[in-house]
C-alpha cells in the first residue's frame, strides 16, 4: 500500500495483493486530514516539468554526464512528442596540478593468461567471475541473482573503460591490474 510512479509520469494509488481484515469501528468513512502527498496526480508534459532555463545531465551516448540548460523556442510538434531542446556544456574539471598529474597515468592492461597466472585459476574462472555469473536462489520465489563483475560482455563486445578491454588480436580480453 503506497504511492507509485507509473513509467508515464503519473503516481497512481498501489494497493495490497491480499485483503485485510479490519474492525468497523476502527475505520473511518472519510479521512479528517488527507496527506497530500497520497494524491494520484496525472503525468506532467515535458514543458511542465522542465521549463525554459531549467538545469539537468544530459544522458546521451555523445554528451554523457555533461551539463545542459533547456533552451526555449522548440517548435509545436516537437513539443507534442516530448521533446526539449537543451544547451550542453562541457567543461574540463581536472585542471593545473591534477591535470599535470593525470597526463603521466598510463592504464597497463594484461592478457587473460598472465592474470590466471597471477590468480592461479582458469581462464575459464576468470572468463566466468569478469562476466555476469547469474545464480539461482532456493527460495520460494526462485529468483535469479547476478554475482559476477560485470566487467565485460563478450556477445555485444561491451566493457567497463579502465578495467577491461578487447586484445588487440580480436580474441580474448585483457585487464588491468
Amino acid at each position: 500500500v503506497g504511492m507509485v510512479r507509473q513509467l508515464d509520469g503519473s503516481v497512481r494509488k498501489n494497493w495490497a495483493e491480499e485483503e485485510a481484515l479490519h474492525p468497523l469501528q476502527a475505520t473511518l468513512q472519510t479521512h479528517p486530514s488527507p496527506d497530500p502527498r497520497m494524491e494520484e496526480k496525472e503525468a506532467k508534459s515535458a514543458v511542465e516539468m522542465y521549463p525554459a532555463g531549467t538545469k539537468c545531465v544530459c544522458l546521451s551516448r555523445s554528451y554523457y554526464g555533461c551539463m545542459a540548460e533547456v533552451m526555449e523556442g522548440v517548435a509545436e510538434a516537437d513539443l507534442k512528442a516530448g521533446k526539449l531542446m537543451v544547451k550542453c556544456t562541457l567543461e574540463n574539471q581536472a585542471g593545473g596540478s591534477t591535470h599535470r598529474i593525470l597526463q603521466g597515468v598510463v592504464t597497463k592492461y594484461m592478457p587473460t593468461g598472465a592474470l590466471m597466472s597471477k590468480l592461479r585459476c582458469s581462464p575459464k574462472v576468470v572468463g566466468m567471475v569478469t562476466s555476469a555469473v547469474w545464480i539461482q536462489t532456493g527460495g520460494a520465489s526462485e529468483e535469479k541473482v547476478d554475482v559476477g563483475l560485470n566487467l565485460k560482455h563478450g556477445a555485444k563486445n561491451l566493457c567497463v573503460p579502465d578495467y577491461t578491454r578487447p586484445a588487440a588480436s580480436g580474441r580474448g580480453w585483457e585487464y588491468t591490474d
